[in-house]
């Protein structure tokens, strides 16, 4: 406040109040294949960041879970982004002792966010829905339904398609 008087002397509808343009923030957590997609899972608000032990929990509870319910011969190749919870040697080693094959941290190349479907179709593609109309800023719960509807309108004809490119774009990398 600019003036000859105290903030405490100004009559509050006087006074400029910030408010964010966007809404609450969610971390979530989700996979797709050929054969379709998991389940959304949402990562608990409270933390930053997720650590290693939140995500071997994540794995343990529902993102593996979701895999085998996919994959029921357990013939799928599990692969990740390169977040330092994902790294670790905790979640390395517990991904190697619990399922039939996944891509190890050396064998993907860092900042390679074009070679993830999650990440150069899906997000961007579940974002779309989420926020297309909106016309004001989501509070947790709404922005939570609004997620898990967006997710269930993503097709596996648009999952196959996004994957296809993949394929496309991994021959071209190499």
């Amino acid at each position: 406040v600019y003036g000859p008087s105290k903030k405490a002397d100004i009559a509050p509808n006087r006074l400029y109040h910030e408010s964010s343009r966007f809404s609450k923030k969610i971390m979530v957590s989700a996979g797709v294949s050929w054969q379709g997609k998991t389940n959304i899972h949402f990562i608990g608000t409270l933390k930053a960041k997720v650590n290693s032990e939140t995500y071997i929990n994540l794995l343990h509870e529902h993102l593996l879970p979701d895999c085998k319910t996919l994959y029921p011969q357990n013939n799928y190749v599990f692969q990740q982004d390169g977040a330092p919870s994902h790294t670790s040697r905790a979640s390395q080693d517990y991904l190697a002792e619990n399922t039939n094959q996944f891509i190890k941290k050396d064998e993907w190349p860092p900042q390679s966010a074009d070679c993830n479907p999650m990440d150069y179709a899906i997000w961007d593609m579940l974002s779309e829905r989420v926020y297309a109309g909106r016309r004001h800023k989501f509070t947790e719960p709404e922005l939570k339904q609004k997620i898990l509807e967006a997710w269930q309108e993503i097709s596996l004809t648009e999952i196959r398609a996004s994957i296809s490119c993949w394929k496309k774009g991994l021959k071209l990398v190499i």
